[in-house]
């Protein structure tokens, strides 16, 4: 039928203004809850990485699931 071609920038204050409904939330900002990029680099270093102790438990955890394998 009719082909309508309306370019529609949602950069633009303006489709903000004709549609609240999607406007971007920046609900952390809101919320107070920024992070700063030294605490993200750090949280992604550490990320996955395991505490003397954890790696302590899983080795005798390990070894003793080895001796009760070969027990029975």
């Amino acid at each position: 039928m009719f082909k309508v071609s309306v370019k529609l920038n949602p950069n633009s204050r303006d489709f903000y203004r004709k549609h609240p409904d999607l406007a971007p939330r920046n609900v952390y900002l809101n919320a107070g809850r920024v992070v700063d990029m030294k605490k993200i680099h750090k949280y992604i270093e550490n990320f996955g990485k395991e505490t003397f102790s954890d790696k302590c438990a899983r080795y005798f955890t390990n070894l003793r699931n080895l001796f009760n394998k070969k027990t029975v």
